[in-house]
Parts: structure tokens; sequence; C-alpha cells
């Protein structure tokens, strides 16, 4: 076991053997690990954590911190799309370059301003907005069901990703075109809206007639999926309509491949009959580079620890994990 997820299985260790505590952040500053109990233990570990530290929370609703992040961390929760086990924070607004974010559920809004290199996985976010430019926003393997104010988000992407909707109003201009790969988007009517290079996507759009995406430069579409959400019988499906000067290739649609299971938007997207996209694997979340709901530390498989001390002093713990790729 290397260094790095040794200090890791450590880390899921100690709030395992605290998790009757409730709530638990656990910091880790270099080799040194602190741990804080209860709702505001977030808050606690934030006030103690320094530039480039890590924070891992467990299971368990977390109270948002009392003003914007600030500092360049990485915060680690248990899941976002786990039901009864998910890690839950409210709210959360980032104004720190090079923060990380994996396995939280945001219930309410995800806030981005002036942050620099913006990475988001496994996450499910209510709201993605901003108020101010941030560059290189990553987001990855996530579910977010609306976005807005994109035209704060500069050279972005959004990658084998679950999303609702982006607002139309507010969007990016011709001179921002960012990267939309791999993504099930629910409600797309318009490719003019959100300026990208679309690719290896799945469109979804609402209606009881032929519906028409319409799709115009800058962006560019390759091997996209137009699918009709609300089909309920053959001959009503969606089609794409491209300007002239709109650069294009592959995109598809059918009138009887039903792309979603049992048509429910469900976080994240529950798809089958996937077309192969340009790189040789399935359009969608789980092509590309694939979709995990689990965030990168080991997940515990199997466990036993004692509920009291021996006569030494000392708990027996015995713990089983796997590594979450």
């Amino acid at each position: 076991m290397n260094r790095k997820l040794f200090l890791s299985a450590l880390g899921l260790l100690i709030c395992l053997v605290v998790k009757a505590q409730g709530a638990t952040a656990m910091l880790q500053s270099g080799e040194k690990f602190s741990v804080f109990y209860g709702p505001d233990a977030l808050q606690q570990a934030y006030d103690a954590a320094a530039d480039g530290d890590v924070i891992t929370l467990s299971i368990g609703t977390f109270t948002p911190l009392s003003d914007n992040m600030k500092k360049q961390l990485k915060i680690t929760g248990a899941s976002a799309f786990e039901e009864n086990s998910n890690t839950n924070i409210e709210s959360m607004t980032i104004s720190a370059n090079d923060v990380q974010i994996e396995g939280i559920k945001f219930t309410s809004k995800l806030y981005v301003a002036l942050a620099d290199n913006l990475i988001l996985k496994h996450c499910y976010v209510e709201t993605l907005t901003a108020g101010r430019d941030n560059n290189k926003t990553l987001i990855d393997q996530c579910g977010i069901a609306k976005v807005e104010m994109m035209k704060f988000f500069k050279d972005f992407t959004f990658k084998n990703s679950t999303i609702g909707y982006f607002s139309s109003d507010n969007v990016n201009t011709s001179d921002n075109i960012g990267n939309i790969t791999n993504c099930v988007i629910y409600n797309f009517s318009s490719g003019k809206t959100i300026k990208a290079i679309y690719r290896n996507n799945i469109f979804c759009v609402q209606g009881f007639s032929k519906e028409t995406i319409e799709c115009a430069e800058p962006s560019e579409f390759y091997n996209n999926f137009a699918f009709n959400i609300s089909m309920l019988e053959a001959g009503i499906w969606a089609t794409f309509k491209f300007s002239d000067n709109c650069i294009n290739a592959n995109n598809s649609n059918s009138e009887d491949n039903v792309i979603l299971e049992d048509r429910t938007q469900r976080y994240p997207a529950q798809t089958k009959n996937e077309p192969t996209g340009d790189d040789g694997t399935k359009i969608g979340i789980y092509g590309g580079t694939g979709f995990t709901s689990l965030p990168s530390i080991p997940s515990v498989t199997e466990k036993y620890i004692d509920l009291s001390t021996n006569e030494d002093g000392k708990i027996h713990v015995e713990l089983k994990a796997k590594i979450n790729k």
C-alpha cells in the first residue's frame, strides 16, 4: 500500500471509530490528523485548516460555512447519490483557487466566485451558479439540477455528468466556448444557448410533437443523440437543425430508441441502448472516462469494531476496504 493510500485508509478508519459521535470531520495536514464532531464539524475543521490540507467528512448533514471558502482545500464526503449514506451540505461559496470537492450533496446552491481551477467530482448540486469570473472549472461525474450564470464560467468543462438544464439567462459569449462531453442533459431545447463543443452527449427534449434542437455556430456538435423524453408513441421524436456555418458530424436520433430507463429524470441518469461515440465507447455518462457515484477514497466492504476496550485500554478493529477508481 502506497503512502497516500495508507493515509486515506487511516483517515477512513478514524471516521469509522468515531462514527457513534454523528457527523464527523477529519482534518489531514501532512501526516497530522485532527477530528471534529457534530453539525459544526466542517466549520471547525475549516478554521483549523491551511492551504493544501484535506478535510474528509462522514455521512451526515453539516452546517454550511459561515463565510466564503478562501482556502485551497480538498474536501471529500462519503457520497452524494447513496440515499441514506450521503454527506449533505445546504450551500457553499467558493472563493479560492485550486479547490477540489468530491462526494458531497449540496441541497441548495454551490456558488463560485473568483475561483480558478475548481474540480467538482461525484457531487450532486441543486443549483450551480456564479457571481464573478472563474477559470477552468471542471465538473466530472456529477448530477446538477440547474446551471446558471454561465457567462462567469470561463474555459469550463462538464464531463460524464447528468444535468437538468442550463439557464437561458446570462449565458456565455462566443469568445468563451467550453467543453461538454459524455453528459446527459434532460432539458436541452436549443443548441444556441450555451456555447460549447458538444461531444458524445444525450440531449433530451420534452414535448408531444416532433421537437427540433436548433444548433448554431460557434458551438460544434459531434456524435450527440437527440431523444424526446415525452415520447409516448412512435413518430414523436427529436431532430437536429444546424445552421449553415455550424460544424457538426455524426449526430443522430431515433423514433424507436428509448434511451432512458422508464423516461425518469434521475441523478445520475439511468440509460440504455446508447449508441457508440467517436471514442469507441458508448455515449452518455457511462462512456468516455466513465462514471462512478463514489469519491476516490477507499470504501469499507466489511468492518468489526468492539464496543469496549480491552484490559490494556485498546479497542479491537477489523476493516476491509476497496479502492474506488
